[in-house]
């Protein structure tokens, strides 16, 4: 194809083959051909125009811009409003994306179900798609996608196993960590908020546990703010330092957001961990104590994915990332 490009190549721009056309002439399969193509990209032959048109550069065509791939990251829209992290990466990774000469695509859409109109949209917008905590529902989306030459980046917790990823996120360091450092502070008896969220089944299983090897006390209470509150005192009335932890964000959004007034007399009766990362609650922030928070940096993730695609990084073995473990945040950091 490189020696197709150069011999058909004149002076001004001229469309040129598209890349199913080229997969089915060479008998290839559309995924071999979309890194032919990007190899191309990468060496100023070609450009592939959204909607699958591809331009074959002029010998005296210099564009201002010009750049290697339509990297799509599809949002629902509820993650915005609840998630600082998703907030904070779809803010840095357009910029990332372009240091590296990617044009980035955020693709919004009520619910992140893998409908066709999603898929619809990631064939016809995107060489590579990035997709954030990527629920089993997707996954027929994902390989119907990856087929037709679709690039998938898949960033998920280590708990959702339900595919291979590119980078998997693993919780346990910090959770460690954050116990030990419960211990050390006089911590005797930590409440546990139980949550009927299915994916936190089996992080509650891990977390117990840690606070089993660390020798700490625990009791969980309902998935409630009032009910976490009455446990606390509970054990605040018999001399106990308490801990109070949940590690549901969703749980985390919803009761910082619904009775921050609650959640903030447990923020200041007990230390108070948010242990899926900072959430958009700014009236419980300016009437809390200053909370524990276990989360990522959304600019950090954003950073690291893009270096490794302008460096064409493809390991074999999936990323470990472990998040930073943040004591007493204050409402501006949080």
């Amino acid at each position: 194809m490189r020696g197709i490009a150069r011999k058909l190549r004149r002076k001004k721009n001229q469309p040129f083959y598209s890349m199913r056309d080229a997969a089915r002439f060479w008998s290839l399969p559309l995924s071999s051909m979309s890194a032919v193509y990007k190899e191309l990209e990468d060496e100023g032959l070609l450009i592939r125009v959204r909607g699958s048109r591809t331009v074959l550069l002029g010998r005296e065509v210099q564009t201002h811009h010009s750049f290697r791939s339509i990297v799509s990251v599809p949002i629902a829209l509820s993650s915005l409003v609840s998630s600082h992290f998703t907030r904070r990466f779809c803010d840095r990774i357009s910029d990332e994306l372009w240091k590296h000469h990617f044009v980035a695509n955020l693709v919004l859409v009520r619910r992140l179900d893998g409908g066709p109109s999603v898929m619809r949209r990631l064939l016809t917008q995107s060489d590579i798609v990035i997709w954030l905590f990527p629920h089993r529902d997707v996954r027929m989306t994902m390989l119907s996608i990856r087929d037709r030459g679709v690039r998938n980046i898949i960033v998920r917790p280590v708990e959702h196993a339900f595919m291979p990823a590119q980078y998997v996120m693993d919780w346990t360091p910090a959770y460690k960590q954050a116990v030990l450092e419960w211990k050390k502070a006089g911590i005797e008896h930590v409440v546990v908020a139980k949550s009927k969220r299915a994916p936190v089944v089996g992080v509650m299983d891990s977390f117990l546990s840690i606070l089993r090897q660390a020798g700490l006390d625990y009791s969980q209470a309902e998935d409630d703010p009032r009910a976490l509150r009455e446990q606390v005192e509970k054990t605040r009335q018999v001399g106990k330092r308490t801990g109070c932890v949940i590690l549901s964000h969703e749980d985390s959004h919803l009761f910082c957001n619904s009775e921050p007034h609650v959640m903030a007399q447990i923020a200041r009766r007990s230390r108070l961990l948010l242990g899926r990362g900072r959430v958009n609650a700014p009236y419980f922030f300016a009437h809390s104590a200053p909370v524990d928070i276990i989360g990522f940096s959304g600019d950090e993730i954003a950073r690291r994915i893009a270096h490794d695609l302008g460096a064409r990084a493809d390991a074999r073995e999936s990323v470990r990332l472990i998040p930073d473990w943040m004591p007493r945040a204050k409402p501006d950091e949080a």
